[in-house]
């Protein structure tokens, strides 16, 4: 039988949320993308365990300055449950996380993602062009170097917006860094960086801060600097921004 605590929780989750649904019928469409499964054929498939993890990602969405300010997290927990009853028992939570990188945004984190898609028409496209944009598409997906920090799909789209700019002749490496400060998952690397900040914490920030005030700070410094950073993104690039992101809240602790 469904605990109390765990029925209330949800009642509250799944109400909002199709308040929210409701009032969002009338208006523009969205390049984002928001959970469509009926909610009640969600709760009633899920088991006791799905839910209570369900609720700890609202826990941790609600209560993450960062990822709150770019996620609606009431929207965000139903899309993560029907995430996971859709993937299986066996999905990461990182796994997960990346399939709903670009769902229940809000605010800025919605119209930065809107302005980042490909706005070309596809119908004036080649198969070959198409074809083109598929495979940078599938070596995004398939490279850890990429789709750490890129939203795959906007990468792609970019990728097709310049080849059709420089023509056919450019290597990939020429296309790709013409827009290599375009496409920044924000979203999903910050969340990452504050989880490891969480799981890290003490064993190499020597401060007196509570982990949860320093590594929202860290997450925020983060995300500031990467999606800042003017220019290619590397391995170095990244240590460095994550020691900035570092020294920052080290710095605001000193002067407490």
């Amino acid at each position: 039988m469904r605990s109390f605590l765990l029925t209330a929780f949800f009642a509250c989750i799944f109400i909002c949320y199709t308040q929210t649904s409701s009032l969002a019928q009338d208006a523009p469409a969205q390049t984002q993308q928001t959970p469509d499964d009926s909610i009640e054929n969600i709760y009633e498939t899920a088991t006791d365990d799905q839910i209570e993890e369900a609720q700890q990602y609202y826990n941790h969405c609600s209560k993450n300055d960062t990822i709150s300010k770019q996620k609606d997290c009431k929207c965000a927990t139903v899309a993560y449950l029907k995430t996971r009853l859709d993937l299986g028992s066996d999905a990461t939570v990182k796994q997960i996380m990346s399939t709903n990188r670009n769902m229940c945004l809000k605010g800025k984190a919605l119209s930065k993602l809107s302005k980042d898609r490909s706005t070309r028409d596809l119908s004036n496209l080649t198969n070959k062009q198409l074809a083109e944009a598929e495979s940078v598409f599938q070596h995004c997906k398939e490279r850890r170097a990429l789709n750490s920090q890129f939203d795959c799909e906007c990468f792609a789209s970019r990728f097709l917006d310049e080849r059709l700019e420089v023509g056919p002749l450019q290597n990939w490496d020429v296309i790709f860094s013409r827009f290599s400060s375009d496409c920044r998952n924000v979203v999903e690397t910050t969340g990452i960086e504050y989880s490891s900040c969480m799981a890290h914490f003490g064993i190499k920030d020597a401060i007196n801060m509570e982990p949860k005030e320093y590594c929202e700070c860290y997450a925020r410094q983060w995300a500031d600097l990467f999606e800042n950073y003017p220019g290619k993104i590397t391995f170095n690039t990244k240590q460095s921004l994550k020691s900035q992101a570092r020294g920052h809240c080290k710095d605001l602790d000193r002067f407490r």
